[in-house]
């Protein structure tokens, strides 16, 4: 993986600006070809049709956490939340290459933290670093390194950034932001699998043992 910590949330774009927060766009590749679309730029909420669907991940530099702490320090709200099956998938053609994200309303269970001290209760809408694109009348789902779209029904903690130009919160650093309540062993496997070969998942694992102990204590039964 491309990954990096970085000090600053923004975007350099080297093939074509996207807006993820704390994230640097290096690639936009399917597993096998380019994707390939016109440049028309324009965004909008892009409803699929039933058809089997592909995936591809993005390499992305992005901020790698230590602990809860530094996760924290990098977010404005921390929450747990459970996920709703309403959900939204914008797409915008850039420089001939797709770039969007999903839209996903969540129920909050419980805010731990507010940065700027607002109080937040109800639903909310939160970005998610992945989207559903046709290409080459092909659907794929694309997802900046190993994130993975919140799944109906489950809880979440997650550590999440405002971003004024979308008027939204986005899942902060990709994967490093979102830790599942509910069965890590399906949804995170990707990152959690075979902890003892790969640092990046000892990494992951770790930073999530430390947000569950920080959150909830040692012994509060919550799955980590």
């Amino acid at each position: 993986m491309n990954k990096q910590v970085i000090s600053k949330i923004g975007i350099v774009a080297l093939v074509s600006i996207t807006a993820l927060s704390g994230c640097t766009y290096k690639e936009h590749t399917n597993e096998s070809e380019s994707s390939s679309l016109n440049s028309s730029k324009t965004t909008k909420n892009v409803e699929l049709a039933p058809k089997e669907i592909k995936t591809s991940r993005i390499s992305a530099d992005h901020n790698i956490f230590e602990n809860y702490e530094e996760a924290l320090a990098a977010s404005d709200v921390v929450a747990e939340v459970t996920a709703t099956e309403r959900s939204q998938n914008f797409v915008e053609n850039l420089d001939g290459y797709p770039s969007g994200h999903t839209r996903t309303e969540v129920e909050l269970n419980q805010v731990f933290t507010t940065k700027n001290g607002e109080q937040l209760s109800g639903k909310l809408s939160i970005l998610e670093p992945t989207y559903t694109a046709e290409v080459q009348g092909e659907l794929i789902q694309f997802s900046y390194e190993d994130y993975i779209k919140m799944v109906p029904g489950e809880k979440y903690v997650v550590f999440l950034v405002w971003r004024e130009k979308d008027q939204g919160y986005w899942i902060n650093a990709l994967e490093q932001g979102k830790f599942s309540l509910n069965n890590p062993n399906t949804h995170e496997s990707s990152i959690t699998s075979d902890i003892s070969n790969d640092p990046e998942s000892s990494q992951y694992k770790k930073l999530k043992d430390d947000v569950i102990s920080h959150l909830y204590g040692e012994e509060s039964g919550v799955v980590n």
